[in-house]
């Protein structure tokens, strides 16, 4: 026997003389004990191992689920409703994904009324979601929309960072004045050829529920004249949200606040007012401390801009605006950064600022009601060019011959001139206006950005903002960050102050509510009251009422007219966003987009 290997021998002792002896030998090997304890052990590692693997496999699933909802509808989701991490500021510069102009598969079967009746509250965005995201694979052919459909709300904005943004804080239980906020405070921070802190702006705000339409004007109401336009963009926020707000203020800044001292991307539609606006960003300090490269250049897509002083005051706003005053320290630091006699103007000016909410201008005809904001916005232009068009109007047999669409456009043109001409101002005024020219502070301010908000429940937000022009006064207060405008006008009522006409469209008797807004000059109005009249009396749906170019007018039109018309292709703020019409319908508890050009704004919702 090896050495190593032991024998137990067992030996059962005879207890009668007729039983047979028996004996065992049982051997047993030291080597083979240790070979089977090793592979005891090795599995025993094994199943542990794998254990711990299934683990967190199964955790990473939680997670998953926690963060995006089922897994099922993730690729489901409204556009833009994945999230993102969190520097949205940082965002590549992708294609938009709320809009692509083209038509989802499948058809939306609303024989199934079981699918409508379990629609949930606006607050839960997964479920019943849009499929929009043409790269994926799951369908829905049982119910999926038009690119630009949304079931619960939806916010549209020249930015697809502030939309998303407006889109957050909706579905965070904040409502439509709330997102409007977030987003304006977005677009003051990453669209200064637009808007900013130093800006103006007209709104109007629908509620459901009181079925009552508040406008508010935040800008001057009194003729003045100064090297710097007054701010009134943060003090008519404030004032939107002591009147309707439901999220906490400070909640609402936190965004741009993020946004201003982290740094965002410039995207393309700011690229091109960069580049357009070369000359007005590179003789300005602070506009050039921000916008131009090394070489002296203006930044292009895609670079990276940061303004921390800024980020600073509006976390001060954040904690410590209580009312629609600006802060003192504020105040205090944008008066030591002005010197010379404008200081005591624009003192004297800001002490003024007085903000209230107003009653909207209104026009009733046929079933609806119309609500758009007062002088010195261009609300009564809108309300007024539309009353002598339906007062003049003739009985349209066939809305869609191209007869019948020239009868209307015809008599859309000359009611819309002679209000102008009535209210003081007439196309020959918007040359001023050019935005790639020469701007004039002695006419009406042009809409140099749009915001609108709306959820299934028919609370509807417009706002329209402006600088007066691309980057205002190019002043950059240094203790604030602040852009300045340069908004100063020399009038009085009727003629207004700002082109602006957000507007509310609502059935006395049918559900749905629409809600309008352009940007450009004297376009605006006149845009508005286009689609206005595309959709109602040329009975086009939405998409084609805010999309459908002029017809061509006869030979005969009005010369001013025809001037106008070619105004309308010159009055862009740059190649990227063009002037624009913008629209919002509720219907049948679904939000739907509009856009014109569809280039220029992008949408977000849930």
């Amino acid at each position: 026997m090896a050495a190593g290997r032991q024998m137990v021998r067992y030996h059962k002792v005879q207890e009668a003389e007729t039983e047979e002896t028996e004996e065992l030998t049982i051997y047993l090997s030291g080597i083979s004990s240790q070979n089977v304890v090793r592979a005891h052990y090795r599995g025993t590692c094994l199943r542990i191992c794998s254990s711990v693997l299934l683990l967190a496999v199964a955790v990473v699933f939680v997670l998953y689920e926690l963060q995006y909802g089922s897994l099922d509808s993730a690729s489901a989701r409204p556009p833009g409703s994945l999230e993102r991490s969190w520097n949205s500021s940082l965002w590549a510069d992708t294609p938009p994904s709320s809009w692509h102009g083209e038509k989802s598969t499948g058809s939306h079967d609303h024989k199934e009324s079981e699918e409508h009746e379990s629609h949930d509250d606006l607050q839960d965005p997964e479920h019943h979601s849009h499929q929009h995201d043409e790269e994926s694979d799951v369908s829905h052919p049982t119910h999926s929309h038009d690119a630009g459909t949304y079931h619960n709300a939806a916010v549209l904005s020249d930015s697809e960072i502030c939309s998303h943004i407006g889109r957050e804080v909706l579905a965070s239980h904040g409502n439509v004045v709330d997102a409007g906020i977030a987003a304006t405070l977005c677009l003051a921070v990453i669209h200064p050829h637009s808007t900013s802190l130093g800006g103006i702006f007209s709104s109007i705000f629908y509620d459901a529920e009181q079925e009552k339409a508040f406008a508010l004007n935040a800008l001057p109401r009194q003729s003045f004249s100064a090297q710097y336009g007054i701010p009134h963009l943060l003090q008519g926020l404030r004032k939107l949200h002591q009147k309707h707000g439901r999220s906490s203020w400070s909640h609402l800044v936190d965004s741009s606040v993020r946004l201003a001292k982290e740094g965002f991307q410039v995207d393309k539609v700011l690229a091109a007012a960069l580049k357009a606006e070369e000359q007005k960003v590179m003789s300005s300090v602070g506009l050039c401390n921000q916008f131009c490269e090394s070489d002296n250049a203006v930044k292009g897509a895609g670079a990276i801009v940061r303004n921390p002083t800024l980020g600073n005051v509006l976390q001060q706003v954040a904690t410590s605006m209580a009312d629609s005053t600006l802060p003192s320290d504020v105040i205090q630091n944008l008066l030591k950064d002005i010197t010379g006699t404008a200081k005591e103007t624009f003192s004297n000016e800001l002490s003024k600022v007085d903000l209230r909410e107003e009653e909207p201008i209104t026009l009733h005809f046929a079933d609806l009601m119309l609500y758009s904001t007062p002088w010195p916005s261009a609300g009564k232009i809108l309300t007024d060019s539309l009353q002598e068009t339906y007062r003049a109007m003739p009985v349209l047999e066939e809305p869609h011959t191209a007869s019948s669409i020239h009868k209307a456009y015809q008599v859309l043109l000359n009611a819309t001139l002679a209000t102008y001409v009535k209210n003081g101002v007439g196309p020959r005024d918007t040359n001023a206006v050019i935005l790639s020219g020469p701007v004039s502070t002695q006419g009406p301010a042009p809409v140099g950005s749009t915001l609108l908000v709306a959820d299934k429940n028919r609370n509807i937000f417009v706002m329209c903002l402006s600088l007066n022009s691309p980057f205002g006064s190019g002043y950059v207060s240094p203790s604030t960050g602040i852009l300045l405008s340069d908004f100063a006008y020399d009038t009085s009522p009727p003629s207004p102050m700002f082109w602006a006409t957000p507007s509310v469209l609502l059935g006395m008797e049918d559900p749905t509510i629409m809600m309008l807004g352009s940007t450009g000059g004297s376009s605006v109005p006149f845009s508005t009251a286009q689609v206005i009249l595309n959709h109602l009396t040329l009975e086009k749906d939405l998409q084609e009422s805010v999309r459908v170019p002029l017809v061509n007018l006869s030979n005969d039109s009005p010369v001013s007219w025809r001037e106008y018309l070619n105004l309308l292709t010159r009055e862009p703020k740059n190649a990227e966003c063009p002037a624009s019409a913008l629209a919002i319908e509720v219907e049948a508890e679904h939000v739907h987009v509009a856009k014109s050009p569809g280039s220029c704004c992008f949408s977000d919702g849930l």
